[in-house]
């Protein structure tokens, strides 16, 4: 007996994608875009940092692509090092997004998307500024430390934030 074609030529796309499942290579997907898009694309909760998981290598390899790095640097050779070329058995995931909160006295309290290096400022222009109840005197921010307990601190507006961070914007006095 011959096989001449392995039926099982799959990659799994799993999480914050509007289809997730297993995507044959043989459709004529060959990278991490491709894939993506068979999948509908990142949803609106996905995070930036994919991950794929070869699982043909042994032990299996983990390997971490930013594809927000394409819409800052984009150039030909960041195309060929961020799509992956995929083989059969990879595992593409994609995490939910770190998040942030804007609460009290904004224009917009709710949760926001998480980027590196935000600061307070960013954060509450997301949540769509000061109320005009509010003031930018003594806001809070509530942060977990390293043994998981919650911390409330006094923030400016240059503080930057974390990823979870629950940022709090007073009532004015008068």
């Amino acid at each position: 007996v011959i096989v001449l074609q392995s039926s099982n030529q799959q990659v799994s796309i799993l999480g914050q994608v509007m289809k997730p499942g297993k995507y044959s290579i043989e459709s004529g997907a060959k990278t991490l875009f491709d894939f993506i898009a068979l999948s509908g694309g990142v949803s609106a909760k996905g995070s930036s940092v994919i991950t794929i998981i070869r699982m043909a290598e042994n032990p299996p390899k983990r390997i971490s692509v930013n594809i927000d790095q394409l819409y800052l640097k984009s150039s030909v050779e960041m195309v060929k090092r961020t799509n992956i070329k995929m083989i059969a058995g990879d595992i593409i995931y994609v995490p939910e997004a770190p998040m942030f909160y804007v609460l009290g006295e904004a224009n917009r309290p709710g949760t926001y998307r998480y980027k590196p290096n935000m600061t307070v400022a960013q954060a509450i222009s997301a949540g769509g500024g000061v109320s005009a109840r509010g003031t930018i005197r003594g806001i809070e921010l509530e942060r977990r430390n390293e043994e998981g307990k919650l911390v409330k601190l006094r923030a400016s507006l240059s503080t930057e934030i974390l990823a979870d961070d629950v940022i709090i914007i007073q009532e004015r006095l008068f």
